[in-house]
């Protein structure tokens, strides 16, 4: 006796849509919880039981998205299962910059605006891609410099490729940071032709003082001008703490 094999007519109900529009709407809202839960939690085993359960989740929006609106397209079924992962993820990653966008701006206003001297040193790294000759004194006032002192050419190079831009925004401070990476060297663009490299290692390198001007989306600066400048030998101390001293790792 042969039994008849059941076959999905492929069919989908109009309010298959709504369905399918609550699910991806749900899946945006289970991207808040599902975000600061893998932030707020730092063991990795927790968080894969995190990612296992929005997996679950978002096979669950999709079977009942189906289920309640009809649907009879096993196709169009996993399409939806797609886009309502693609929307848990994407809208993560949105809760995720806006609480790092959200932090700096708090930063900014318990803490102030960058002001001083940055001295940079024979040796340090301009951003030309060649190494500092001659010193060169960047005055900061109001998180923007305000004067770039030096007799030599890296002095009168940097006032005049900051000026090309016309745009008081790249003088600005762009964000700040310390290298972390022990292999990095200082001296790499000794080694290579300026073709050959970015200077990411001299960034990088272990115990330097980052400082950065220009483009910051986070305070609303945009402007063609972007220079990350490593200093040598800083002392870095962070809420009174030392993490650099005199260029070494603390």
């Amino acid at each position: 006796m042969a039994f008849a094999r059941y076959r999905a007519s492929g069919r989908i109900s109009p309010r298959f849509a709504v369905g399918a529009a609550a699910a991806i709407v749900g899946a945006a809202v289970l991207a808040w919880p599902y975000q600061k839960l893998i932030g707020w939690i730092p063991y990795i085993y927790l968080n894969l039981l995190i990612y296992l359960g929005a997996a679950l989740a978002v096979g669950f929006l999709a079977a009942l998205a189906s289920k309640w609106g009809q649907n009879r397209n096993a196709l169009v079924g996993a399409l939806l299962g797609a886009v309502i992962g693609a929307t848990l993820v994407a809208t993560s990653h949105y809760v995720a910059y806006r609480t790092v966008v959200d932090d700096v701006v708090q930063q900014l206003k318990e803490h102030g605006l960058s002001e001083g001297t940055a001295e940079r040193a024979v040796g340090d790294t301009l951003t030309f891609g060649r190494y500092v000759e001659s010193p060169v004194t960047l005055t900061i006032d109001d998180d923007v410099i305000v004067d770039i002192a030096g007799d030599g050419l890296d002095a009168e190079l940097f006032r005049e490729y900051l000026a090309a831009f016309d745009d008081r925004d790249a003088y600005a401070t762009s964000h700040v940071g310390w290298g972390m990476n022990p292999a990095a060297r200082w001296d790499v663009l000794a080694l290579y032709d300026r073709r050959e490299l970015w200077g990411t290692e001299v960034r990088a390198f272990a115990g330097n003082f980052l400082y950065s001007t220009g483009a910051n989306e986070v305070a609303g600066r945009y402007t063609l001008g972007h220079f990350d400048l490593p200093l040598r030998g800083c002392t870095v101390l962070l809420d009174g703490r030392p993490v650099v001293e005199a260029g070494v790792l603390a």
